[in-house]
């Protein structure tokens, strides 16, 4: 299955949260038949949102550090915003107004991702999610 996490899922999936995410979540992620991947889209969220201090007490240093370390001790692989993402994720119906989570249902749907997130908004597009 090729899985793509949620910006929050990834952050507490490289972490250790261990008390966000279920060990039986964390034990589907860990099967090597399953490819994770994480979007450019989340890259520049978690850049964003460490710049205006909301997830400084989560990054022990500057994203730009953690995440290729976090990216090189995992089996994560980093999904680019292409052409036809971008222009497919303004089609999509105003139910979520996060313009990253939106790029991430566009590439889910585009890509045929099952997509990693606690976040129920993702359910009113035709997307698959997980969260167990």
């Amino acid at each position: 299955m090729k899985y793509l996490l949620d910006t929050c899922v990834f952050l507490w999936f490289v972490s250790g949260d261990s008390e966000k995410i279920s060990r039986k979540m964390l034990g589907e992620l860990g099967k090597p038949e399953n490819s994770l991947y994480l979007s450019v889209a989340s890259v520049w969220e978690i850049g964003t949102l460490y710049q205006i201090n909301r997830l400084r007490f989560l990054l022990p240093e500057p994203p730009e550090k953690c995440l290729e370390t976090w990216l090189s001790r995992t089996s994560i692989k980093l999904l680019p915003i292409e052409f036809r993402h971008a222009i497919y994720s303004p089609q999509l119906p105003f139910h979520h107004k996060d313009p990253w989570d939106r790029m991430i249902i566009s590439q889910a749907i585009c890509d045929d991702f099952k997509v990693v997130t606690p976040d129920g908004e993702f359910k009113k597009y035709p997307v698959k999610t997980l969260w167990l």
